[in-house]
């Protein structure tokens, strides 16, 4: 409903995601300085790592969230980048200079956009019933008597079930 799409690649063949690249830049740029890096295989493995294990030289949550925004803010982000689309560019220059395409959806669309929707149902005597959690709530009112025996799409906030909508 937002006009997003999922790109997937093949098979065993990561080098295909473009956030692969970024993973392993991370991985050489940042993860191999940490004293706990464990190396993306058995391969990578620091000789040494179960005995800073053992010696209790681990990185706080808070401290590593610290250094990661520190790294991502300041470097990578700063950084040229030459993958699909970059040219050369820093993100941060790429995100500067396509923030004037960013779209805004209207409040109401968007809250149709981010509810949850039920498989099709046919409109019956009794109206639509939405089942959560095996417990049925029938929703009925006038408005629906037209669209008896029509097949519909129930809408609903799971914050909110007083109200559903009906699509088509």
């Amino acid at each position: 409903r937002l006009g997003i799409s999922v790109t997937n690649a093949l098979p065993r063949n990561g080098r295909a995601k473009i956030i692969e690249r970024m993973f392993r830049e991370m991985k050489d740029d940042f993860d191999r300085f940490q004293p706990t890096f464990t190396g993306g295989n058995p391969i990578e493995k620091p000789e040494c790592l179960s005995g800073i294990l053992k010696s209790g030289n681990i990185v706080r949550d808070e401290d590593l969230r610290e250094q990661m925004t520190a790294y991502l803010e300041g470097i990578y982000n700063q950084s040229p980048q030459y993958g699909n689309g970059m040219g050369g560019k820093a993100p941060n220059d790429v995100y500067a200079d396509h923030l004037s395409i960013v779209r805004k959806a209207p409040e109401e669309e968007l809250k149709l956009a981010l509810m949850r929707a039920m498989r099709p149902q046919t409109v019956g005597r009794n109206g639509v019933i939405l089942t959560i959690s095996d417990v049925k709530i029938p929703y009925w009112c006038a408005e629906l008597q037209p669209r008896l025996g029509q097949r519909v799409i129930v809408l609903y906030d799971p914050a909110d079930l007083r109200q559903v909508t009906l699509t088509d």
